[in-house]
């Protein structure tokens, strides 16, 4: 498992992208909190219940989350992709803690963009699991801090309001084609898809904001409150 100084509170919250497979520990949620607050994120609190909305139903059967084994996703186009060395050295080997690599570029962002090639990447702080959500506009970025199944994640996703969306992040250029995202360890030119995620969107500049959590109950098909925590990324073409 790789790992950077950033993401060592984050990696004992692990879950799968699957229903029913979470595990919480309140103490990294809390120092998560507290990390937020000293950068001048805000979170999102519901208290109650939100109803389990039909499309996040129907999405949940059709997104693919990515993930990593411990540091931060990123997203940038497919075309960038080759240029992504990971841990990597650009014969394939190996290098991280021996010498800088990208994904050190990666650990050291936090939420911003950095360069890859002549295109750039949106660094995604936490290992927490990611999928795109498609919107007229472009598509959100869901991650999955904690909740039961992606039925109340999304749910979720889909009630975060524009002005919970408060932290601007920059201009991702993408030149059309897949939008993909990975673990930010992985060498793109080997790069496993079943572990990464992709959205097909048109050709622009996607301007980037951030809800850093949102956290509240959302009924679920069984009829019962579950607690949920999701982060949601807007990307919004210009």
């Amino acid at each position: 498992m790789w790992s950077c100084w950033r993401c060592c509170h984050s990696a004992a919250i692990r879950r799968s992208g699957r229903a029913g497979e979470i595990r919480r520990n309140g103490a990294v949620i809390s120092e998560r909190h507290a990390r937020a607050s000293r950068a001048g994120l805000r979170d999102s609190r519901a208290v109650n219940p939100l109803p389990l909305d039909p499309e996040a139903v129907r999405l949940s059967k059709l997104v693919t989350f990515a993930d990593s084994e411990g540091g931060p996703l990123i997203v940038m186009s497919e075309s960038a992709v080759p240029s992504w060395q990971g841990v990597f050295d650009s014969a394939g080997n190996a290098i991280f803690g021996k010498a800088p690599c990208d994904y050190d570029r990666a650990c050291a962002e936090s939420f911003g963009l950095i360069d890859v090639g002549r295109m750039k990447a949106l660094t995604l702080e936490t290992p927490d699991n990611g999928a795109f959500v498609p919107r007229p506009e472009g598509a959100l970025i869901v991650r999955w801090v904690g909740a039961d199944d992606a039925d109340t994640l999304l749910s979720a996703a889909l009630a975060v309001s524009d002005d919970q969306l408060t932290e601007p992040v920059g201009e991702l250029p993408h030149d059309g084609g897949n939008l993909l995202m990975f673990d930010s360890a992985a060498r793109g030119s080997a790069l496993d898809p079943n572990r990464a995620a992709s959205i097909d969107l048109p050709a622009g500049l996607y301007a980037v904001r951030l809800c850093i959590e949102w956290q509240g109950p959302v009924l679920g098909a069984d009829g019962q409150p579950h607690d949920v925590m999701v982060q949601v990324l807007e990307l919004r073409r210009s």
